[in-house]
């Protein structure tokens, strides 16, 4: 796939709005289909996992305070109004920084659920079609924009001003919105122009170590999407050039030209490439991760006494080592999943990275802290990235760090056990039954004619898989 071209010629706003009215699964390959309902039910996993934790207590009060409504609320018995289960949906669903990413790391399980979930649930019936329509249209939308980003020379030095997962976010989750609510083009655009208004995402809040509320970026977009679709639906007209305009999202908030209007309306899907964490970690951190447990380094430290790691990185990964002091001992969850020292002293240490809760007690760990404070590194230009560890007996052992960490597995087995894993971490657990449930109906989502059914399963209310079958294929 070729990389965009700079031109600036005036259609970009309205030739997206055109693509995102138009899509349709029937014309997309199976594997596209296939990938969004793997996609669809590793959000699912992200947001149960993330109800359980301090920040999902907070987003539901929120959520729930906004007022009252029958929108379903992931991992808890409590419903909500649709902005409010856009904000707590789309804020758990990426809270753990856990969520898949796309091509040009986009953050495609962040735009996924929130919204678009708020918006099925204000349908008198959802078929998967239509469902699985909105949330391509949402992935791709964010993978095309992350994309043209990453490919101009600029990229890099954008990634550190912007939160790029929030700021293209805003447009990504109108689009699924708009196209779940079957808007025409012209309304489409108007969505997008709306979102455009709202479009935000300081890199500052991670900058000096995180401050909690980093994780809870995703709740913004999605609650301003879904409302930017709903005012383009009630007639609102923001048509203008939201995309390429002088001080649209490309010359104002990025500074950079756009690339062709045609990127945006190519019938080539990016992000059926989409990239599952395996673990609940930024993906430059789940870089050292992946090597070191390829290497056998997981756990190692429980056999084998570990001195100290030296992390030897480019630029790009400073963020994620710096202030050392703050990633060595991070204040809260947020910022040790953005810890490469930290992290990676969790994995040599005890073998894994959790999540939900267990993650947030590993903050106090003894012993992870204290091979974090001995794990130092070294910044230099177009460096290789390197992991090297040396052990108490003078022995060390050096890793070469590949910029592909590999994908977690997305077979349904795999799925249906970290659904399984992640729902024992949520608020109000489903039972085994309803992820079971859940698992099938989603393989099957091009063929349910109304999806709705699917959603109490999230909230461990769910109705037997004899009527979920009756009323998801009527």
């Amino acid at each position: 796939m070729s990389a965009p071209t700079p031109r600036a010629d005036g259609e970009h706003t309205r030739r997206l709005a055109q693509w995102v009215s138009d899509v349709d699964i029937a014309q997309l390959p199976a594997g596209v289909v296939a990938s969004y309902s793997s996609l669809l039910l590793d959000t699912l996993s992200c947001a149960l996992a993330g109800s359980g934790t301090d920040l999902g207590d907070q987003l539901a009060t929120v959520a729930t305070a906004l007022g009252p409504g029958s929108c379903t609320l992931v991992g808890r018995t409590a419903t909500a109004s649709p902005l409010g289960a856009a904000l707590y949906n789309g804020g758990v669903s990426h809270s753990l920084n856990w969520s898949s990413l796309g091509p040009g790391t986009a953050h495609i399980g962040a735009v996924l659920l929130g919204g678009v979930l708020a918006a099925v649930e204000q349908q008198p019936a959802v078929s998967g079609a239509r469902l699985l329509a909105a949330l391509v249209a949402a992935g791709e939308t964010t993978t095309r924009l992350s994309e043209a980003v990453a490919a101009t020379p600029e990229g890099p030095r954008l990634k550190h001003r912007w939160l790029l997962g929030q700021l293209l976010g805003y447009v990504g989750v109108a689009a699924g919105c708009a196209r779940l609510l079957e808007l025409d083009a012209d309304r489409t655009h108007s969505a997008i122009g709306l979102a455009v208004m709202q479009a935000s995402g300081t890199m500052e809040v991670l900058r000096l170590g995180d401050v909690p509320a980093k994780s809870a970026y995703a709740a913004f977009p999605n609650a301003a999407g879904l409302t930017a679709a709903l005012l383009a639906q009630a007639g609102v007209d923001a048509g203008f050039q939201a995309l390429e305009g002088e001080h649209g999202l490309f010359g104002l908030q990025l500074g950079i030209a756009p690339p062709a209007a045609s990127w945006f309306d190519s019938t080539e899907i990016h992000s059926a490439a989409a990239h599952i964490k395996r673990w609940p970690v930024s993906i430059n951190v789940e870089r050292f991760l992946a090597a070191a447990a390829q290497d056998g380094l997981a756990g190692v430290a429980a056999a084998r006494p570990v001195a100290s790691v030296l992390v030897t990185t480019g630029e790009a990964d400073r963020p994620w080592l710096e202030p050392a002091a703050a990633r060595q001992r991070p204040a809260n969850p947020s910022s040790a999943a953005n810890s490469i020292s930290f992290s990676l002293a969790g994995l040599l240490v005890h073998g894994d990275v959790p999540a939900g809760r267990p993650g947030e007690a590993r903050l106090a760990d003894e012993a992870v802290r204290a091979l974090a404070a001995c794990t130092t590194h070294v910044i230099a230009p177009d460096s290789r990235r390197l992991l090297t560890v040396r052990f108490t007996d003078g022995q060390e052992r050096t890793v070469e760090v590949a910029d592909d960490p590999g994908s977690a597995a997305s077979g349904p087995d795999a799925v249906r056990d970290k659904l399984r894993r992640c729902a024992a971490l949520a608020a109000q657990a489903p039972s085994a039954q309803a992820v079971d449930e859940l698992v099938d109906g989603v393989r099957t989502l091009p063929d349910l004619a109304d999806v709705r059914p699917l959603l109490a399963l999230v909230r461990g209310t769910s109705p037997g898989h004899n009527r979920l079958q009756e009323e998801s294929h009527r």
